[in-house]
């Protein structure tokens, strides 16, 4: 290329790109680009990313078309695709799908550019018919995930209830498990169409993923903790359900190490364009299917923790017998998502219509398998009881269990999390079984050094004078109150102690509540552990 035409080509791009600027500042207080406006910016748009490279500003004037060009039609679907695209390029999958959301729900009519999105163009219409619910209010199934782990066992617990949303009958579903730390994942639905109203799920102290469902959108709120070490100054950033009030530097608490944290809420709006289903709702809509041989549907299904839209397959793979602790049930095997990754999931054939056995990968190692169904509501009092411990809890206050194999010093952990029922008090027993057994006073001020050395590193402080000996059932313990800072939910809490001992057992019971709430709850926290009876 010679002299002459390189400053030729210099200046065209220049000129271009003054153009460009030029155009988004004269229409950035537009409300309606003219199809001519509209065009002249696409095209510079497109003339920015593809020969400028300036992928950034290419999205901005995409962008700018999209909100703004009401008569342009064409030029504001190709802008919405091509944003989609780079999105979508940068890994940016929430904002790629609710790009190409409005394309196929705003501009129908461009059945080209829709059909170059996977997925998008075939996305069903005729969703499958749904049967009546097959569940009663207060129904409560446990389960037990069985791994490849010796003595390893968790719970889950799934609780349907009845309830009114903005005038209309809704169900709320509770998917509770101990897992790490205590997690519970709701969903309202309408009582028809089964469409969910809202979706959150929560980790005690924490933070929140909470969704909204409107019709053709969702608007999601996630608590994004950014934490900081105090010795090292190493920060991370994490999504709600994810931020660790403390992390052990080795594995003992006397190295835990406090993490400071900076709270924000994120909050993003996804659009739809059909009726779009919960990811945790599944197990329940799949029980709502008229399952049969040769049984297939596709539901477009929205994943709220990393917030993505996609169309996933169920398929009726056959029907076997499934023995469980609840009983032997016939049961339609059912494949749910996309060929290689599917999970499994056995629904009884009969009027009941119960998730028996699921699987929680793929790869079908580990499975949930049905242990009880039982009945919660009327106000009565939940009554727990195994070979360990028995106890009462208000209605509604569901206890969940993981129990730990023996470790290498040869103590036994329990664990059994409950919370209240709309999440505004959490509840935990850590019952540790012993090789031998301890002189109790010693055994007693181990535990509290140790519930004490972890609290501290999560910045909570013992309150003067509330230290007192007490005798639960005959058994000897000691109670005490911790103040201090939520780490995620940036408000003033309270952590309720009590320890326990008999023989070569300890039952450590932890209580937590916002400082505002501790005083409406100690009565139901006292009044569990005056239940207690350690066996």
């Amino acid at each position: 290329m010679n002299c002459m035409k390189r400053i030729a080509l210099v200046l065209t791009l220049t000129l271009v790109a003054g153009i460009a600027f030029s155009a988004q500042a004269d229409t950035a207080n537009s409300t309606n680009l003219t199809d001519k406006d509209a065009a002249v910016l696409l095209e510079e748009a497109i003339y920015i990313e593809e020969t400028l490279g300036d992928f950034d500003g290419a999205a901005r004037i995409y962008q700018q078309i999209a909100d703004n060009a009401e008569s342009g039609r064409a030029a504001a679907a190709q802008a919405l695709y091509r944003l989609g695209r780079y999105y979508e390029e940068r890994g940016r999958r929430a904002e790629a799908n609710t790009a190409f959301a409005r394309l196929a729900k705003q501009y129908p009519e461009q059945k080209e550019l829709i059909l170059r999105v996977p997925g998008l163009a075939d996305a069903p219409r005729d969703l499958p018919k749904f049967l009546p619910a097959p569940w009663e209010d207060g129904e409560v199934l446990t389960y037990s995930r069985i791994t490849d782990i010796k003595d390893y066992h968790t719970g889950m617990l799934l609780v349907a209830e009845s309830g009114l949303k903005n005038g209309k009958k809704t169900w709320k579903f509770r998917s509770i498990s101990p897992s790490g730390n205590f997690v519970e994942f709701r969903n309202v639905l309408t009582d028809d169409l089964f469409t969910p109203v809202e979706a959150w799920f929560q980790k005690w102290d924490q933070g929140n993923n909470r969704t909204e469902y409107f019709p053709g959108r969702a608007v999601v709120s996630i608590d994004i903790a950014t934490g900081t070490l105090a010795s090292t100054g190493e920060s991370f950033t994490l999504p709600g359900g994810e931020a660790p009030a403390y992390v052990y530097v080795t594995s003992t608490w006397e190295t835990a190490e406090a993490v400071k944290y900076t709270f924000d809420n994120m909050v993003e709006e996804f659009l739809f364009t059909e009726t779009t289903y919960d990811s945790e709702q599944i197990i329940y809509l799949l029980r709502c299917l008229p399952l049969q041989t040769g049984f297939e549907a596709t539901i477009p299904v929205f994943n709220k923790s990393k917030p993505s839209l996609s169309n996933l397959r169920i398929s009726v793979e056959g029907r076997e017998s499934i023995a469980t602790p609840a009983g032997t049930f016939n049961a339609w095997k059912v494949a749910y998502g996309n060929k290689g990754t599917e999970i499994f999931y056995w629904i009884s054939d009969d009027s009941n219509r119960y998730p028996v056995k699921m699987t929680d990968s793929p790869t079908g190692i580990t499975f949930f398998e049905l242990v009880s169904i039982t009945k919660t509501g009327n106000n009565s009092p939940v009554e727990y009881s195994d070979q360990d411990i028995s106890f009462s809890t208000p209605s509604g206050w569901l206890p969940v269990t993981q129990i730990n194999p023996i470790d290498g010093i040869g103590e036994r952990w329990k664990l059994i999390n409950f919370d209240a029922p709309e999440i505004e008090a959490s509840c935990g027993f850590t019952l540790v079984e012993y090789p031998l057994v301890e002189d109790t006073n010693l055994n007693l001020s181990k535990n509290i050094d140790f519930i004490q050395g972890i609290n501290k590193a999560r910045g909570l402080q013992e309150r003067s004078g509330s230290r007192a000996e007490i005798t639960v059932s005959g058994v000897p313990g000691v109670r005490f109150i911790m103040d201090g800072k939520s780490s995620v939910r940036n408000e003033d809490m309270v952590l309720y102690t009590y320890v326990l001992k008999a023989g070569n057992k300890t039952l450590r019971a932890y209580f937590r509540s916002a400082k505002e709430d501790f005083d409406r709850f100690r009565p139901v926290f006292d009044s569990i552990i005056e239940s207690v009876q350690l066996k």
